[in-house]
């Protein structure tokens, strides 16, 4: 999806897509921005499991983002959002340039402990590695796996949000 400059295009995204449902999950840690009309790509018809992406670094606070804007259309794209975990001196809260934090579906940590790993990037492949512990010998959709299991985040801010 990026170039050795770090650059997105549409291009890169369909290239992607285009031939991507051989496979039963996507995770995405990006999203294409955009304003006005959303990007002409081809849609997977397998779960997508996508950060709800934040600006900065090329993305301002007016940009939508593909294929998370999607997400209303689409039931199986899965918005995982991030947030900054509770510990003893801190309260749990999400990231403050996080986007689509009311789209999000669910909400995990964007980091652990002894990991050097971290962001919304931590954040959507945690969450994929449980949805498939979760839900890999249940044969129903993975959507309605998630939703089964879904339970209320205990954190001290005011939006009340899922995890799994």
């Amino acid at each position: 999806m990026f170039d050795s400059a770090k650059k997105q295009s549409a291009k890169y995204w369909h290239r992607a897509f285009s031939d991507s449902n051989n496979s039963n999950i996507a995770i995405i840690a990006a999203g294409l921005p955009f304003k006005g009309v959303a990007p002409n790509i081809p849609m997977r018809t397998n779960t997508i499991f996508v950060s709800q992406g934040k600006y900065g670094r090329g993305i301002k606070k007016d940009h939508k983002l593909w294929p998370q804007e999607l997400a209303k259309k689409f039931s199986n794209i899965i918005i995982i959002g991030g947030h900054y975990p509770r510990t003893k001196f801190d309260k749990g809260y999400p990231d403050k340039r996080a986007l689509y934090k009311r789209e999000a579906n669910y909400y995990f940590p964007d980091r652990a402990e002894n990991i050097n790993f971290t962001g919304s990037s931590y954040s959507v492949a945690y969450a994929a590695a449980k949805a498939v512990n979760l839900c890999y010998r249940k044969r129903i959709k993975m959507e309605h796996c998630l939703d089964l299991a879904k339970k209320e985040l205990d954190w001290d801010y005011p939006l009340k949000v899922n995890t799994y």
